[in-house]
C-alpha cells in the first residue's frame, strides 16, 4: 500500500492525480512483466464503464515503456489482465487554517487494482495494487476541480460554513465600533 500526503502544494485536479495513480498502478505490471521476460501481450483494460476512457491512457503507458500490445487477440501467449477495483474521492469538512485565515479542505482519494498475468504454460501471477492520496487545498481550488470537465474522477463537495463565514465581518465591523467608542469617550474627558 502506498500513502503519500503533501500540503499546501501546486495542487492537481481530481483527473490528473487519478491518471498519476493509474500510472503507479501500471508501474507494478511492468516490474511483473519484467520479472516474467515479456515484451509482447494482450492487454485487457476491465473497469465501471464510466472509466472505460483510461484503458487508452493505460495503454499509452506501456507502449512508452517500450512493450508491444496486441488487443482483443485471444490466442496470445500472454495476457495481461488489469482491473480496476475501486476508486474513491472523499473531501473532509471544509475548515480555516486561522481565524481570517482561507478556507480548506482535505481530499482523499483512493485507488485499487488488481493485475493478473496470464503466461502461456505458467501458473497466473497477479498483483493487487492500493494507493491513497491525502492533501490539503483551498476550497475554492476544490470546487474548480469538482465543477470542471466531464470526468468521472468527482464527488460532491461538502458546503462552506456559513456561520464562520459570517463571524469574521461582523467581528471586523464590531472591533472597529468598539476602537471608535473608546477614541471618543478618551478624547471627551
Amino acid at each position: 500500500m502506498i500513502s503519500v500526503k503533501s500540503a499546501f502544494g501546486q495542487a492537481s485536479d481530481n483527473n490528473s492525480l487519478f491518471i498519476k495513480l493509474l500510472q503507479e498502478s501500471a508501474e507494478k505490471s511492468d516490474s511483473l512483466l519484467q520479472s516474467n521476460f515479456i515484451k509482447t501481450f494482450d492487454l485487457k483494460f476491465d473497469s465501471n464503464e464510466r472509466f472505460q476512457y483510461y484503458g487508452s491512457i493505460l495503454n499509452q503507458y506501456f507502449l512508452n515503456k517500450g512493450y508491444q500490445i496486441t488487443q482483443g487477440k485471444e490466442d496470445a501467449d500472454n495476457k495481461l489482465l488489469f482491473n480496476l477495483i475501486s476508486f474513491d474521492i472523499k473531501y473532509g469538512e471544509p475548515e480555516k487554517e486561522s481565524f481570517f485565515g482561507d478556507l480548506m479542505i482535505k481530499r482523499n482519494m483512493s485507488l485499487k487494482t488488481v493485475q493478473t498475468l496470464n503466461k502461456k504454460d505458467s501458473p497466473l501471477s497477479s498483483i493487487t495494487f492500493n494507493a491513497v492520496k491525502e492533501d490539503t487545498l483551498l476550497y475554492d481550488e476544490a470546487s474548480e476541480f469538482e465543477n470542471s470537465g466531464s470526468f468521472p474522477v468527482r464527488n460532491h463537495l461538502p458546503s462552506a460554513p456559513i456561520f464562520s463565514n459570517l463571524l469574521e465581518p461582523i467581528l471586523a465591523v464590531g472591533s472597529i465600533g468598539i476602537v471608535i467608542i473608546l477614541f471618543f469617550t478618551v478624547r471627551s474627558n
